[in-house]
Parts: C-alpha cells; structure tokens; sequence
C-alpha cells in the first residue's frame, strides 16, 4: 500500500494522518454493517453511525441504529475496498470486522 492510498482513505474517512489504524478499521467494519443494513444499537456502532449521518454517508428512519448507505456512503466504501483489495493489505489499518 503507497502512502498515497493510505492518505487517500483518511480523506475518504475525514480523519488526519495521526488517526488511531483501529479508529480506521472500526469505521470501515461500520460502513460495512450499514451496507448490510445490520442493526447494531451497541455505543461504539450508535457513535459511529452519528459521526456517518453527519457525513450524509447514511440515512435512516426513526432510529440511526438502523441505518442504510446512502449513494455518497456506499461511494466512499466502494473506493476503499477498492484500494484495499488492489493493494497490499495495510498494517496501519487494524482488524476488519
């Protein structure tokens, strides 16, 4: 993985370069679960989806821990699986879920 690709999913995620690699692993597994639309009302997937639905990454009804990808969402996850498929799998991103 180059360091542009690496640079490029933290922009696709908003963060900086000083981001925990979990930080990056836990926000991708979380935009996977919206993909599946998996219900997860734990605090960490709740915090997540919040910090999501401000991105406009998903949308939901009556409760964001049922939450969708929006158009934009399901974009940014494509491009990152694309980059992670296509290169070296990173060692700054922590454990996938």
């Amino acid at each position: 993985m180059t360091n542009e690709s690496e640079d490029y999913i933290l922009e696709l995620l908003g963060f900086c370069g000083c981001v925990n690699s979990e930080v990056v692993g836990w926000m991708i597994s979380e935009l996977r679960k919206c993909r599946e639309e998996i219900y997860d009302a734990s605090n960490d997937s709740v915090k997540a989806r919040v910090y999501m639905d401000s991105k406009e990454w998903i949308d939901h009804g009556t409760a964001i821990r049922c939450s969708w990808l929006t158009e934009k969402g399901a974009n940014i996850l494509w491009q990152i699986e694309h980059i992670l498929e296509n290169d070296e799998s990173p060692k700054w991103i922590g454990e996938l879920q």
